[in-house]
């Protein structure tokens, strides 16, 4: 008897971290959606909008690229086709900070955070 209290109390402990782990990624997915801006990059503005269902799409220069993104933890994964890009990230009001994790993005070299602005709607 004692032994199934042990069991079903480590049980309710992990669902009850899963379930907190859950609900603060979806607090930072929630942060993310919506149409964010570049200005400052060496090639143009580039736009990034987060939909509420995972999928986003890029804008640089005019060509939009779909993605696909989630957040684990305190990073931000995007994807497309069979590329992934992770960046540990942070909302502040309404400026989204990407820092790449490898400080590359597609082999190019990246030696400082990625600012974006969020777009009003």
């Amino acid at each position: 008897m004692q032994r199934l209290r042990v069991v079903a109390t480590s049980v309710l402990t992990a669902l009850i971290l899963a379930s907190l782990s859950i609900s603060v990624g979806c607090g930072k997915s929630r942060q993310l959606v919506g149409t964010w801006t570049l200005s400052n990059f060496a090639c143009g503005p580039v736009t990034l909008t987060f939909f509420k269902d995972g999928t986003g799409m890029v804008n640089i220069l005019g060509e939009a690229q779909s993605f696909t993104w989630e957040v684990k933890g305190d990073y931000l994964l995007l994807r497309s086709g069979q590329e992934t890009e992770k960046f540990k990230f942070k909302v502040e009001k309404n400026t989204l900070i990407l820092y790449p994790v490898k400080g590359k993005i597609k082999g190019e070299e990246i030696d400082s955070p990625l600012v974006f602005v969020r777009v009003a709607e």
